[in-house]
């Protein structure tokens, strides 16, 4: 016999229409399984509503509250993290698999090798100019260089003191928006 719409009845707090209460006094006067169950629900329900409600302990709530709302925090926390994690895990692979797709076929030997092809040509440029500016400085004579001297310290002096006036007038006077 089906007894699952009789136990639903039983159990369900709703209230069913009369052809359904006929149908379920019927079905309890012939199944003594279902009378069981029905009469010790009931005993569940009375014994239920007949206990009384103890309070609380003073401090439980606020208790309950604080450890709530740290656990809330930490599990948001968790969730961040795991997303922050999720979401770099996906834009990396996005980027390696865009790289594996769009730049040609290298090695790293062959850009270690260029890299430092490039490093040493830039040295080889930098020693040309040096040996240039050399070669000009001892060709130039004495008094162009002499010159040239006091017109580069002039010019650096005149900078430390412009730098210098602007610090002064800052300290003194304040930064003044506009």
């Amino acid at each position: 016999m089906n007894h699952q719409p009789y136990e639903n009845w039983i159990l369900d707090e709703e209230h069913i229409n009369s052809q359904e209460q006929d149908s379920l006094k019927q079905h309890l006067k012939e199944c003594p399984e279902c009378f069981k169950l029905y009469h010790s629900w009931n005993k569940v329900q009375t014994e239920l509503k007949s206990t009384p409600v103890e309070p609380a302990p003073a401090g439980f709530m606020r208790r309950w509250k604080y450890e709530f709302a740290s656990r809330q925090r930490e599990q948001e926390r968790r969730q961040a993290r795991t997303l922050f994690i999720s979401l770099a895990s996906g834009a990396g692979a996005v980027l390696i698999a865009l790289a594996i797709i769009l730049l040609p076929d290298f090695s790293f030997i062959s850009l270690l090798v260029r890299f430092l092809t490039t490093v040493v040509k830039l040295f080889s440029g930098i020693d040309s100019i040096v040996s240039i500016s050399r070669n000009l400085i001892d060709s130039a004579p004495t008094i162009t260089l002499v010159v040239s001297g006091l017109f580069v310290a002039g010019w650096i002096c005149l900078a430390v003191f412009a730098w210098g006036l602007s610090i002064y007038r800052i300290t003194t006077k304040g930064v003044k928006n506009k």
